[in-house]
């Protein structure tokens, strides 16, 4: 189906256009894919990475590689085919798995910024469990999918946008304008507000509170253990939220624009050109390959994971199968191998691997 509306966007333009469309998602889906894999790889590898906020992030890779799995591909596939016109029930999933991917991504930054404040503000850093994480993860799921499938139940409906080549929600759709305003509001304004109000409160209140802070700690003795504990975890929290504002920013950074376009100026009549709708719409999708890169630049331990696993291969999955040979079967239980930081070269690892 075809969006009653599309007479608001241009067609979607000359050919070569259309080419560098299918050419650039092609090369962002693989990045996202490729990159965010080696982000769960990482955080699987790495336990000091799993804090609790952290296992959002792994939410997030794992929306970001369903992003390159769907996302991307059925936008190469508006481009080239007309199975979104041809076939309603696949314009319906494509457009539910456009909002779900959305949704999972800006709600789990926002709870990651409502975690981090009550961790810096507050102290509730013992209260904000692995648990307490793992629900709210499951509570966006279920939030995601509820208003994803409202246009499929009836709720406004998804219409091919020729100018996006996807399906998305009928925006000018007389019958399901409640959902639009919905969407747009609670699901696009509250979030990024929320997003922009909780790290402006922690950087005011790191700000005003830095002398105190300071003073506190030189209370303790200084040879006192508490003294450096306090002192390390101040600014470990610190640094945490300051890692987590950068992924906000360039989520912001990738998705302001298609929002300034498709909820205002297309809306209003605007004439927007489409290698305009090509650009905002390609950067809200390369947000997705974007965040590996980020994570390694934030995390350094990511880094040494990414090295580690690009450019020494046969050690790390010959470490891994040691580990895991290790704990299935008990033997060698006691050695104490490291499988991080294992001293022994691929010849000896293959070795102890061929014995074992």
């Amino acid at each position: 189906m075809v969006s009653n509306n599309s007479s608001l966007y241009p067609e979607y333009g000359p050919t070569s256009l259309a080419t560098i469309r299918v050419a650039a998602y092609s090369v962002i889906g693989v990045i996202s894919i490729l990159g965010n894999l080696l982000v769960l790889i990482a955080f699987y590898r790495e336990k000091s990475l799993r804090i609790p906020t952290n296992y959002l992030i792994i939410n997030l890779a794992i929306t970001d590689i369903l992003n390159g799995i769907f996302k991307d591909t059925f936008i190469i596939l508006g481009t080239l085919t007309n199975l979104h016109i041809r076939y309603k029930a696949f314009c319906d999933f494509d457009g539910f798995m456009q909002i779900l991917l959305y949704l999972l991504t800006i709600y789990s930054l926002l709870a990651t910024a409502i975690f981090r404040y009550l961790v810096i503000i507050h102290s509730y850093g013992k209260k904000i469990t692995v648990r307490v994480v793992k629900i709210t993860v499951a509570i966006i799921w279920t939030y995601s999918l509820a208003i994803s499938l409202s246009p499929v139940l009836g709720w406004n409906r998804y219409v091919y946008q020729r100018i996006e080549s996807a399906c998305l929600p009928d925006w000018l759709y007389p019958a399901g304008r409640s959902y639009v305003m919905y969407a747009f509001i609670t699901d696009s304004i509250i979030p990024l507000s929320l997003l922009g109000i909780c790290y402006l409160c922690i950087y005011i209140f790191i700000r005003r509170n830095a002398k105190r802070f300071m003073v506190n700690i030189k209370k303790i003795q200084p040879d006192s253990l508490n003294r450096s504990l306090l002192r390390k975890s101040i600014k470990k929290e610190i640094e945490i939220t300051k890692k987590m504002f950068f992924v906000y920013l360039v989520f912001v950074i990738c998705y302001f624009p298609y929002t300034i376009v498709v909820f205002i100026l297309a809306p209003s009549g605007v004439a927007v050109p489409p290698v305009a709708f090509f650009i905002v719409g390609f950067l809200v999708n390369a947000n997705s390959a974007v965040n590996p890169f980020v994570y390694a630049v934030i995390y350094k331990s990511i880094r040494k994971a990414y090295y580690e696993i690009i450019f020494r291969p046969y050690t790390y999955a010959s470490t891994i199968l040691l580990s895991i040979k290790f704990h299935n079967t008990g033997t060698l239980r006691n050695c104490n191998v490291d499988v991080k930081n294992t001293k022994y070269n691929r010849y000896h690892l293959a070795k102890m691997y061929a014995i074992i």
